[in-house]
């Protein structure tokens, strides 16, 4: 095997390891997004770094257009973690999964940025209870993963789990109910590698409904856990 054969043969051979997708045209698809203020929905100038999961084999930043807030980036089938940092803000990531899902498929993440601040409250609008229970459905998961991410990525933060039942039944028994609540989340945090130390729990039984309404979905909503960070 001559120099350039061989030259030429180890190339090809490791862009296959590293881009084992990309002689695949169909492979390739667009995801577009947008970071803006959670509170404005302004733009933020933000600095975007993406790895691929699980083993972060490929690393890159992001190009974002600072008027607009928008951004666009080209990824093969896989999961991207994306991280979004800006000053003042509370640093951001997300999970996007590209799979083949059709011919010229586009995928859309949107960031909301939160202000670094002690005393904020975050409200987790994916997890919900159903009613005498204190068990943490799957389709939670997602959003939890992501809080427990911000704790670890922020090693100061300090939070405060509170949680609240509707306001049926008795009050001794929606006190316990909250508490069973705020301890569930707080387990699988600590499941997710938080530092049990920096979360705090406090349970407020059906003393703080957001809504007086009396019909499922509106007690769904004052079921729920929310999130204060106490120090930041």
């Amino acid at each position: 095997m001559n120099y350039a054969y061989s030259k030429a043969f180890f190339s090809i051979l490791l862009g296959l390891l590293l881009f084992p997708n990309f002689s695949n045209a169909q492979n390739i698809w667009i995801v577009k997004g947008k970071v803006a203020d959670n509170d404005t929905g302004k733009p933020v100038k933000t600095q975007l770094h993406y790895q691929t999961l699980p083993h972060g084999n490929q690393i890159g930043i992001i190009s974002m257009n600072p008027e607009t807030g928008s951004f666009t980036f080209k990824a093969m089938e896989g999961e991207y973690e994306i991280t979004a940092t800006a000053e003042g803000y509370i640093k951001n990531t997300q999970i996007v999964s590209i799979k083949e899902v059709g011919e010229h498929e586009q995928f859309f993440v949107e960031f909301k940025l939160r202000k670094e601040g002690s005393n904020e409250v975050l409200r987790l609008s994916n997890l919900t209870f159903d009613q005498n229970k204190a068990e943490i459905k799957p389709e939670s998961f997602e959003e939890l993963n992501e809080l427990a991410a911000m704790v670890r990525d922020n090693p100061s933060m300090i939070i405060q789990l509170e949680g609240h039942t509707d306001f049926r039944g008795s009050q001794k028994g929606n006190l316990k109910l909250s508490e069973e609540r705020v301890k569930a989340v707080r387990d699988y945090l600590v499941n997710k590698s938080v530092d049990n130390k920096r979360i705090k729990i406090k349970a407020f039984g059906g003393t703080k409904p957001l809504t007086r309404e009396s019909s499922e979905d509106a007690r769904a909503q004052n079921r729920r856990v929310e999130v204060r960070i106490l120090e930041f």
